[in-house]
């Protein structure tokens, strides 16, 4: 009889659960191959920044207390220092909220993409391919991975991820994270010496629509929250923050915006200046031309 009531109760829960989420279905994702990560080990990475990014505040330690594992352990499971075990993956799976089939996907992962990651290709070229979409979608939506490649040209920098968590106002588990993903890339190198070297030449990743464009939107909203900062905490004397209201031709504003561009580009050549032994700071220059009123005035007054 126990055995009995206790299978009608399952079968109530189930039902319930599925009722629940087909009244309240999950979001969308919205962004590009998160469905299709084979690495639970860079799942973690992707759902630790996720939450960094809702809170920035948010902590590895947090994490952790939330995984119910201590903060070394998930350090190290995080950098690939720790095998992850199927009995590992089910615990976090479920502490993060994944459902038991997506469990099921980890666990059938090769044991090399849940362990260290290694040079050399992997397994699957979908997977790899889905992988740097989602990498090269979180370079060009975070501001910090390129802040990170402009850091690695000053003569003095310490490639230190605690340092470069200070100097950047993020946290080093954050770093650590970023430097993988440019590596991944093969936008950064880590030589044997343990210093940094950027191998873009100055190019940025960008990806095919739709994903470039809303990557581009997350940068751009970060590097405005952190112009919003600067206006507080900066001195006026190490920032230039000015703005001008006018009336427009909005015919002419692609032939502003091309304006816009080369200025950037004159910017850049003025601040990159030859003698690399003279650079001494990393700066975000970002220009915003939008419209205060509602579509085009009309000329014509409406007559009644």
């Amino acid at each position: 009889m126990g055995k009995m009531l206790q299978f009608i109760i399952q079968r109530v829960i189930l039902a319930s659960v599925m009722f629940i989420q087909k009244l309240f279905p999950p979001p969308q994702a919205s962004e590009p191959g998160t469905d299709s990560i084979a690495d639970f080990r860079i799942y973690l990475q992707h759902e630790f920044l996720k939450r960094c990014r809702k809170n920035e505040r948010y902590s590895l330690s947090a994490f952790a207390k939330a995984l119910g594992m201590d903060k070394s352990t998930l350090a190290k499971v995080m950098k690939g220092q720790r095998p992850l075990r199927k009995q590992l993956i089910q615990k976090l799976g479920l502490k993060i909220g994944l459902s038991p089939n997506q469990i099921a996907q980890f666990e059938k992962a090769s044991p090399r993409k849940n362990a260290r990651l290694k040079a050399g290709p992997v397994d699957s070229t979908d997977i790899q391919y889905q992988q740097l979409t989602l990498d090269a979608f979180q370079v060009i939506s975070d501001w910090y991975h390129y802040a990170i490649m402009e850091l690695c040209r000053l003569p003095d920098f310490d490639p230190n991820p605690s340092k470069v968590a200070r100097i950047l106002g993020i946290t080093s588990t954050e770093v650590q994270i970023a430097i993988e993903r440019l590596v991944r890339l093969e936008m950064l190198e880590v030589l044997q010496d343990g210093s940094w070297r950027d191998l873009t030449g100055g190019y940025s990743t960008t990806l095919s629509n739709p994903f470039t464009a809303s990557a581009f939107r997350n940068m751009q909203r970060q590097l405005l929250e952190k112009a919003l900062l600067a206006i507080e905490e900066v001195p006026f004397h190490k920032r230039s923050q000015t703005s001008t209201t006018m009336a427009v031709d909005s015919k002419k504003i692609p032939e502003v915006k091309k304006v816009i561009a080369d200025f950037q580009k004159k910017m850049n050549q003025i601040l990159n200046v030859e003698s690399a032994s003279s650079l001494d700071s990393v700066y975000a220059l970002t220009v915003s031309l939008f419209p205060l009123t509602q579509g085009v005035l009309d000329e014509t007054p409406k007559t009644r």
